[in-house]
């Protein structure tokens, strides 16, 4: 965690949130318990949608630059 600390200090100066996608139901214990010691924030899964995912996102970025200016 110190290194991601050093790394992105300005990002993790408020703390962290995590988004769980697509994890197996015997890891995400594990990973809820993790969580919980470590004081993280867990994001709740969003439900399904046709619209867009999270990790279409990137697809959208060059547009969104060249709207920019």
């Amino acid at each position: 965690m110190s290194v991601l600390h050093n790394k992105y200090k300005g990002l993790l100066s408020k703390g962290v949130l995590l988004l769980q996608g697509n994890a197996c139901p015997h890891s995400a214990a594990v990973t809820i318990e993790a969580v919980g010691q470590l004081k993280f924030e867990l994001l709740p899964h969003p439900t399904y949608s046709l619209d867009l995912a999270s990790s279409d996102y990137h697809m959208f970025e060059p547009p969104k630059e060249a709207l920019r200016g």
